[in-house]
Formats: C-alpha cells, structure tokens, sequence
C-alpha cells in the first residue's frame, strides 16, 4: 500500500465572526451574461472580513478558505485538479490534522496527522484499508481487505515489509516472514482443508523447499 500523504496544503480555515462584511474582489457580470430576473453576485474572489478589517474567509475559484482571529487558515475546501473534493482542518501551526479526499469515483481516502505521525484509512476500488505512519513517513502497520473481502496485516520495520498475515475467507491463512526486499522468505499456512504447510525461499527468491 502506498504511503499515505497530504493532500490539501494548499487550503486552510476558522470560524467567522458574527459581525462581518463582504468585499467583492470583482466586476459584476454585464446584462449579456445574465438576465435581468438573475439574483446572484457574480465574482472570482469574495473575501469576508470583520470590522477591523481582518479577513476570515475567502471564497475563490480554488475553494473556500477560513482562518481564525490571529489570521492563520484553519479549514480549507475545494477541488483538486484531478476533480476530487478535497476538506482540510488545520492546526494553529498550520499542519493539516485531518485531510478528507473523494474522487470523482468515489474512491475515498481519510488522513489524521500530528507531527510526521500519520494515520490513513482508504477506500479506493472495492479495497479498504488503515495504515499508520511512523514520523518519517514511513508506513509501520497496515490492515487491509481486498475487493473479496479477504483481509490482511503487514507490518514494517526500518527496512521494509517484514510480517505478513493473510485470511482467505474459509480457504485458509498464511504468515509470511519477508526479507528487506518485502519478498516472501518463510510461509507457514494452513489450507481450507486443515492441511498445514512450510515454504521457504532463499535471498535470490528461489523456492528452496516446501513442506505439507
């Protein structure tokens, strides 16, 4: 599984205050682009501010835009350019904490992020799955299901893949300890018919004996 990454660095919001006013950073639509019965404010920027002139939101072609009292973005929705709807929360520092991402398909992917920690669940083509991120970036416990709902769990070490554990829904279980190469080394497993069996490969990949 891929590492989960942030994807909405770009946007950032907060609350707005009760007392505002709007500024329209834009000419309004001639009489040619819109009827007379037409009741909308047409603009590529609308920024809301309070009444000491602060900004506390933006409304653009990119998305929307909030930030809080001391002026740094806090939530952030928009569109990406691939056509997916993005929703960010950030912190006070300015680190998106919760990233939520829809894709034109409705694939979907849901990150939790505190420092380089990060925590993501996908949903992406009938797969689902969770994976938590050490502060490197670097994935260290993934649990997953494939589109036929047999589920999976990996586990990491500084040098990659290294414990594996797949069900086969009533077809059997397997263990599998991986080289650095995140290859199969050693696999025990047991088939649907109670039938056990050891695998073992050397360093090149090479089948080097199979017990049942």
């Amino acid at each position: 599984m891929q590492k989960v990454k942030a994807i909405l660095g770009f946007f950032v919001i907060t609350l707005i205050s009760s007392a505002t006013t709007i500024f329209v950073e834009s000419k309004f639509a001639t009489p040619a682009e819109h009827s007379t019965t037409d009741r909308a404010i047409v603009a590529e920027r609308i920024s809301i501010v309070d009444k000491s002139g602060k900004t506390k939101a933006v409304l653009s072609e990119t998305g929307l835009a909030i930030f809080d009292s001391s002026g740094k973005l806090r939530v952030g929705v928009g569109t990406a350019p691939d056509g997916s709807s993005l929703v960010s929360l950030y912190d006070n520092g300015g680190e998106a904490g919760l990233t939520a991402r829809l894709s034109e398909n409705g694939d979907g992917q849901l990150q939790l992020a505190k420092g380089r920690s990060q925590v993501g669940i996908t949903l992406i083509e009938g797969r689902s799955g969770l994976v938590i991120l050490d502060r490197n970036g670097r994935p260290r416990l993934s649990v997953g299901a494939d589109r036929h709902g047999r589920p999976g769990i990996l586990l990491n070490d500084d040098l990659g893949s290294r414990f594996a554990v797949n069900l086969s829904n009533g077809k059997g279980i397997s263990l599998g300890l991986l080289g650095t190469d995140s290859k199969a080394k050693l696999l025990l497993a047991v088939s649907g018919d109670q039938i056990p069996s050891v695998t073992l490969w050397d360093r090149n990949g090479i089948l080097k004996n199979h017990m049942e």
